[in-house]
């Protein structure tokens, strides 16, 4: 399966713009709050879900062509090796110059995403992936919001048309909203 059949799925909804340049930003915090260690450590775990933190804490998840989550080796390939490791050792070999290219070309490659029609950061589409939205990981419980509020629709559709009764209705919508 492409990528553009992916990111045309009805059941995929692609990560807004504003939201992946915020966890490229927020990757870049953090890393630098952890002083790299904890981001690395964090990054190791979550990017078998193909997360890394900052898509982790705003809900997003890189998946591939084939509609997989990425996974630890296709996240490590996608930014740090095919983008971060060559534009490193361009910065190192030719100097400030080159740090303020390296630089250029990095915000270039992560604002990739506001014109690209799949929503794709240039590591993106080198790699294959899209960005999209994973409620579940939401830290704030958005995620079980989002989900118990769509049970309760599909329940009240089934009570409306008479599939269930009422008091099973009401049993069933206690058990979702947890009372």
């Amino acid at each position: 399966m492409a990528v553009t059949e992916v990111a045309h799925n009805p059941r995929v909804e692609l990560a807004s713009q504003e939201r992946r340049l915020l966890g490229n930003m927020l990757d870049g915090v953090l890393l630098v709050f952890t002083l790299g260690i904890g981001w690395l450590v964090w990054y190791l775990i979550v990017a078998t879900r193909g997360q890394s933190p900052a898509k982790q804490l705003l809900g997003m998840r890189v998946i591939t062509d084939e509609g997989e989550p990425a996974g630890l080796f296709r996240m490590l390939i996608r930014r740090e090796l095919l983008l971060v490791v060559p534009l490193w050792l361009l910065a190192e070999s030719t100097g400030p110059v080159g740090a303020g290219i390296v630089l250029g070309a990095f915000v270039i490659s992560a604002a990739w995403c506001i014109w690209d029609s799949q929503r794709q950061c240039l590591w993106d589409k080198l790699a294959s992936t899209v960005v999209v939205l994973d409620r579940d990981s939401l830290n704030l419980g958005l995620g079980r919001e989002l989900d118990a509020e769509a049970r309760l629709q599909t329940l009240a559709s089934l009570h409306r048309s008479g599939a269930i009764s009422q008091e099973e209705y009401r049993q069933r919508a206690r058990e979702i909203e947890g009372r």
